[in-house]
Parts: structure tokens; sequence; C-alpha cells
């Protein structure tokens, strides 16, 4: 007689919505809410709480080195090899850093938020999936399974495979990277035309058109993103 095989009920990453998606955002805002969560923080558990999580975010605003994100978890005494944070990041499970050359140097900075995720990733890990946290938050996402903006996520798999996070953020990144443009553009037409007034102030014009259409672009995907939340 074959041996009954026991269930699986160890969690894992694919068990976690995704860094930059619908649910992971529904995810990191619940969790701060869950009582087992709660729980966890009033009988010790070295998790971060909402409070330790917001002053992070003020402190690295323009966003946190490897050693910043080292540090705070020093503080928080989780015993957590880089490696391992690594391959969060590969798999998905965190944001990744963004390269910015600074006095010379190539620095990766990650987003200010990435500890919350962090923070949430190692949570549901030391759960089970048979455990009450697990529950509370597979009852979570059940109940928003049906919002546009989740519907949406889950049919966005090219784009996620390509950029390593949606179409809306895709969205969102190219607004960014048009204002950059509108910026040193600025700084060129000034710099190249200052003796050149008509030619200053007709470049500068079109630069002003051109940021113009980026603010009714940006207003035009904060509709987007408002509507598919709040709709089922």
């Amino acid at each position: 007689m074959k041996a009954e095989r026991k269930k699986e009920t160890k969690l894992k990453l694919d068990d976690i919505p995704k860094a930059g998606t619908a649910g992971r955002n529904i995810l990191v805002v619940a969790l701060m809410e869950l009582k087992e969560y709660k729980k966890a923080l009033s009988e010790g558990f070295s998790y971060f709480s909402e409070e330790e999580l917001h002053a992070i975010e003020q402190k690295y605003t323009a966003g946190m080195l490897r050693e910043d994100m080292q540090n705070e978890l020093k503080k928080k005494r989780w015993q957590l090899n880089i490696n391992t944070i690594k391959h969060y990041i590969k798999v998905g499970q965190l944001p990744k850093a963004t390269c910015c050359k600074t006095e010379g140097k190539t620095m990766y900075f990650y987003p200010p938020e990435f500890m919350r995720h962090l923070n949430l990733v190692r949570f549901l890990l030391t759960t089970g999936k048979k455990s009450d946290s697990f529950a509370a938050v597979v009852k979570v996402m059940a109940n928003v399974k049906y919002r546009d903006d989740v519907l949406l996520d889950e049919h966005d798999e090219e784009c996620y495979k390509e950029y390593s996070y949606g179409f809306l953020n895709l969205i969102y990144a190219g607004i960014e990277r048009i204002c950059d443009g509108v910026y040193f553009g600025e700084k060129a037409v000034k710099a190249a035309f200052s003796k050149n007034n008509e030619k200053k102030n007709k470049y500068l014009k079109l630069l002003d058109k051109i940021d113009h259409l980026v603010d009714e672009i940006s207003k035009e995907a904060d509709t987007f993103r408002r509507e598919s939340e709040n709709s089922t």
C-alpha cells in the first residue's frame, strides 16, 4: 500500500503576486491592517511596523543604496543573505534598482518602498499555506480578484516579460523620461541661442507645447488608473 503523499504546505514565491502588479499593490497596503500581522508584531516577531516603514521611506526619498538597505536590516537583526535578495529581485518579487551616475560613479538605487516589499515577502514566506496569515491574504486577493486593474495585470504578461512591470507603469516611465528631455532641452536651447532671442523663444515655445502635452497624457493615465482600481 502506497503511503499517502503529504500536501505541500510551504508557501512559495510563485504564490505571492509580483512587485509592480495590482495584486501586490493591494497586498502591501492590506498587510498592515491584517490582524494576523498585528498579532505577529505584538508577539515580538521582527517585522517592520507601518511607522518604521514610513520613517525609512521618508529617510530615503531619493532611493536606497545597497548599504542603506543592509543597515536597515541589521537594525531589525534580520539574517538575510544579499544573494537571497538578488534572487527575489530576479524572480520579480522585489523592485529592481535604477542606475544613476553621480560624480562620475555609477550607483544603483532601490526605490524607497523597497523595504515594504521585502517585509511583505519575508512575512508571507515564514507562514505556510495552512496558516491563518496566508488564509487572510487569500481572502484579500479573493475580494479584489475581479477588479479591472487585477484582470488587466493577468493579461499583461508580454509587457511584464519585456520590462518587468506592467503597461501603465511603462506609460508613467515614458512620461518621466519626456519630462527629463524637456528639462535638458530647455537648458540646451538657452545655452545654444543665448544671443539669438528669436530662435531661443521659438524652440522654448515648442518645448513648452511638449510639456503641456505630457501634462495631458499624465492626467489621462491617472484617470485610467483610478477607473481600473475602482471598477469590477
